[in-house]
């Protein structure tokens, strides 16, 4: 591990992944992010180097997070710079010290450009870009919005434009990005509002999608609210619902630990909504989630994602009346529901238990404080 100080004066420790910018003998830079103290223009100083480069917007990503050390050049070169304008920046740099500065040019510069960019074309369709953006712009007219913006455009055939695309143009890649330009120039003030066609697609009519919706009306019939988790949570807290270490399916590039692991069950997710709910005095409380969760396969495969169901109940069953009093929820009001399901999705033969695992189906119960919290999960596709 190489150590350098930079131009804010704090040592920076660098891994064989950072790319440096090196004199004969010593790093003169991080490339990309910021000079090294060496490097440092002061009264003194009469000679200048220029060094004009384009960087792997990736590998400059990587290096400024990393070392913690955010830019004016690590914003720019994280997000692509024009590669074909190295040589031109250079002589635009120059010039402004010489006419400003007062310095006077060495005639004379090295360029090292071993693999020159290929030119990029990309082909966008009319017909797709009117749908796309619910207008009826003619080919002619979106051939001439194009070419304005430095966009090279030939009309290829009856539904085709051909585009070529200018290397400062490093946002366009797709057909999707060329209808965005499309449309941005067209004006989307000029675009009238639509509504898309209501069609009704093959998942619709699934039999898993039949079943959740069963599943949905039957639990919010009995009181309960759908809960709506985000897929990513923390190991730690899917750790407290397994007896031994278990494997999980691992985000590659996390946000941070908290969001860094895709969760294989529900059940944590509704206790951490329960938690938030009760700390703020809402003790009364009825969730239920019907979502995928993801479970390791074997190497190399990708993960299973079966869909389950997970519902829990805390508090009181229902609020004092003059009919009644407050009555606390039990096993037997979550047993009550599940039952409910039970019957609305015909499924025959299953018991339940205060503790373990039943099949697919398992119910469970545990006291806190002066409350019944009753949970069930399942398995909606077994």
């Amino acid at each position: 591990m190489k150590k350098v100080t930079t131009l804010d004066e704090q040592e920076r420790k660098l891994t064989a992944e950072n790319l440096l910018i090196c004199d004969a003998e010593n790093p003169v830079a991080i490339a990309g992010v910021m000079g090294c103290e060496n490097s440092l223009v002061t009264d003194e100083t009469t000679s200048v180097f220029i060094e004009s480069a384009y960087f792997d917007p990736p590998s400059i990503r990587r290096t400024s997070k990393a070392l913690g050390l955010a830019t004016e050049s690590s914003y720019r070169f994280e997000r692509g710079v024009d590669i074909e304008g190295v040589v031109t920046g250079l002589h635009r740099a120059g010039e402004l010290m010489r006419e400003l500065g007062g310095g006077q040019i060495v005639p004379g510069f090295i360029d090292a450009y071993p693999q020159p960019r290929e030119s990029v074309r990309v082909a966008c369709r009319p017909s797709r870009a009117n749908t796309a953006l619910g207008t009826k712009i003619d080919p002619a007219r979106m051939k001439n919005i194009l070419d304005d913006l430095e966009l090279s455009t030939e009309i290829a055939g009856e539904d085709e434009l051909t585009v070529s695309v200018p290397s400062f143009r490093v946002d366009i890649e797709r057909e999707i990005d060329v209808i965005e330009e499309i449309g941005r120039h067209f004006g989307f003030d000029n675009i009238a509002a639509t509504y898309p066609p209501a069609t009704s697609g093959a998942a619709d009519d699934a039999p898993l999608a039949r079943v959740t919706a069963i599943v949905r009306e039957t639990l919010c019939a009995a009181g309960f609210h759908e809960f709506i988790g985000v897929s990513m949570t923390s190991p730690d807290v899917l750790d407290r619902f397994h007896s031994a270490q278990a494997n999980y399916v691992r985000i590659v590039n996390p946000i941070s630990r908290e969001l860094s692991t895709l969760r294989d069950r529900l059940l944590p997710s509704l206790c951490v909504a329960l938690a938030r709910n009760v700390s703020r005095q809402i003790e009364d409380v009825a969730l239920f989630e019907v979502r995928r969760v993801y479970q390791p396969a074997d190497a190399g495969a990708p993960p299973n994602e079966p869909t389950h169901l997970a519902a829990l109940l805390h508090g009181r069953a229902a609020p004092s009346s003059w009919a009644q009093k407050d009555r606390p929820a039990d096993f037997y009001d979550i047993k009550g529901a599940v039952e409910s399901v039970f019957e609305a999705l015909r499924l025959d033969g299953v018991s339940f238990s205060s503790h373990g695992r039943r099949s697919h189906h398992d119910a469970g119960m545990r006291r806190a404080d002066r409350f019944w919290v009753a949970a069930l999960s399942a398995t909606l596709e077994s």
